[in-house]
Parts: structure tokens; sequence; C-alpha cells
């Protein structure tokens, strides 16, 4: 390891924005310590010449790979393999980090050794070209350390969040799906089966931007790829069922996706398929795990809803979707 810190920016087809996802990452101060990976995920337009210009200016900080589209899990599979970064921290080609940011995370990285290291961000919206701080869930929790069994940390930590150690995670890591969307959530279950430690700062780096039209959490796009958070999950599931010991960062994280599933499924208008789909789902995880179905029963009221009443409330709820 000869950086503090590898950056994988996952690209395809983002000639519009990768220029600045890039430049975000880059300041004179830090740029001999980090590492910028721009995984070229198969573009059709000009991601990969624009991204090239800065491999050019900055050779041994910014490196271009190119390779055949697979989607972005196996983006996330060739970055790890090639990370020369102490720490490992994912960005989208459609996102940046906050102005001056990189700076202040190198700077803090350098003092810490915890295995994850969890930091706010910031939505961007578009089309008003203005940011907001999304209200955090750990205020009280910043500039302190925890071990990770510690039941303080069963937060909703998202991956704009995060920045994990290269080796911790790369011990518990397993190549994700590819051509699958929101193969994020694996990404954030193994990184928090590979560490033990987790460090709250209240830096906010990660800008996420909202409004762009094709974005996976949209409703359209999430009824459209319903079966790839199916696919995502049946893997969750598999894996996490299999385990003895698990932390509250993963049983935090499974909920959550199971949460969306059948929130997915409810975007639809009533259908016998979709209801069945949700009875499918409910009953592998009462098979398979005992403790996440019991962890699922209070925390999410619409999964509660529909197992109290049967699923009958399946037809008022359908159509919907929404948050849990």
């Amino acid at each position: 390891m000869d950086k503090i810190l590898t950056i994988s920016i996952a690209a395809y087809n983002v000639e519009d924005y990768i220029e600045q996802a890039i430049s975000s990452c880059i300041s004179k101060n830090s740029i001999d310590e980090i590492e910028i990976l721009v995984m070229n995920d198969g573009s059709k337009d000009s991601t990969s010449q624009k991204a090239q210009k800065y491999a050019d200016m900055y050779p041994g900080s910014v490196k271009v790979v190119n390779k055949e589209n697979g989607g972005y899990g196996t983006n996330i599979t060739v970055a790890l393999e090639i990370a020369k970064g102490k720490y490992f921290k994912l960005l989208d080609g459609d996102d940046f980090l906050d102005e001056g940011s990189i700076d202040k995370l190198v700077e803090l990285l350098k003092g810490k050794d915890n295995d994850l290291i969890v930091t706010d961000i910031f939505y961007y919206f578009q089309a008003e070209d203005r940011k907001a701080h999304r209200p955090c869930s750990w205020e009280k929790f910043n500039g302190k350390s925890f071990d990770v069994n510690d039941s303080s940390t069963k937060l909703p930590i998202s991956m704009w969040y995060i920045t994990v150690k290269t080796e911790a995670l790369r011990k518990t890591y397993k190549p994700l799906p590819s051509h699958t969307l929101y193969t994020d959530q694996l990404f954030l279950y193994y990184a928090f089966m590979g560490s033990k430690t987790i460090y709250f700062s209240e830096l906010s780096t990660y800008c996420y931007r909202i409004g762009r039209e094709g974005q996976s959490i949209e409703k359209k796009q999430r009824m459209k790829h319903w079966e790839d958070s199916c696919i995502v999950f049946d893997y969750l599931l598999d894996d996490y069922s299999n385990i003895a010991k698990t932390n509250p960062l993963m049983d935090r994280r499974i909920e959550m996706a199971y949460g969306n599933l059948v929130r997915t499924f409810l975007l639809f208008k009533p259908e016998k398929k979709w209801k069945d789909k949700i009875k499918e789902y409910d009953q592998k995880v009462k098979t398979k795990s005992h403790r996440l179905y019991k962890n699922t029963w209070w925390n999410y009221k619409r999964i509660t809803l529909l197992r109290l009443t049967g699923f009958t409330t399946y037809r008022f709820m359908s159509g919907k979707g929404g948050w849990f």
C-alpha cells in the first residue's frame, strides 16, 4: 500500500459529469496520497477520453480502467483487486465530492486506523443547482470510535457515507453479480462484515446528485428492475442465514434491503403476482433466518401490517410503495 486512499469512480456513459467527479477528488495538497480509479464500464460516449486527460496530467494518481460492460458490481470487484490505497471509497460517475473535502478526508484517514470511517453527505439538487445536508442519524457520535458489535452502531448507513479499510474489505468481499443494479447493498454488507471498529465524523464529503433522469432509485426504474432487487436480496439472505454471529450494521443493512424489496413490490398496481411475491419472500425469510424475520416484525410498519392481517391489507397498500 503506497496511498492513503483509493477512490473508485463508476463510469458508464457519464460524459456530462465525469470531469466534475474526477476534479472534485484532486487537490495539489493531497494528490500524491490518493489513487483515483476511473472504472470505464464499456461507455459508448466520450467518458473514457475525458477521464484520460486527467490520467495524462496526474499519471501517478489517476488511472482509467477500460473494461467490458459488466455493471456496477464488476466495477467494484476489479477496482478492489488493483487498489493500492489503505482505504477504499466509491464515487458514482455522476456524483462528486464537496469542494475542499478531499484534503480534509485524507488528513482524517492519516490519523485513524479504524476499519470503517463514516462521514456526512450533501444532497445536490441538479435542477436548482443547490446542495443541502441530509439530516444525519449519528450526530451524537461525531468524533467517536465504536466497536461494530456495539448496538449503538445499528444505523441506516448507505454507500455514500463510508470509507473502508481496503484489507478489511478484501477479507470478506465476494465478487458481485454482473449486470445487476443495487449491488451497492452487497458492497456495504461485506464492508460491515469485515470491519471491527467504526469512526464517525461530522465532515461532509459526498455530494449525491438528485434529479438526473434514469437514476436507479426512481420509481419507474425500481419497477423496471425489480428482478435485480430480488437477486441482490437473495445473495444477502443466503449469506446472512449461514452466519452464526453478525453485527448490528449487518443486521440493519439486510433489514433495509428486505424493507426496500417489499416496498418495490408495493409500487405496482394490485395484482396476484405481486401479492404472491411478497408472501413468497416473507416465507423465505421466515424459513432461512428467524433473526431477520423477528427483527422486521416491528421495525417496518408495512411488513408488520401485512403479516398481522394475513396479507389481506395488500390491496389497500399496493400501488403506493413508500418508505417504511
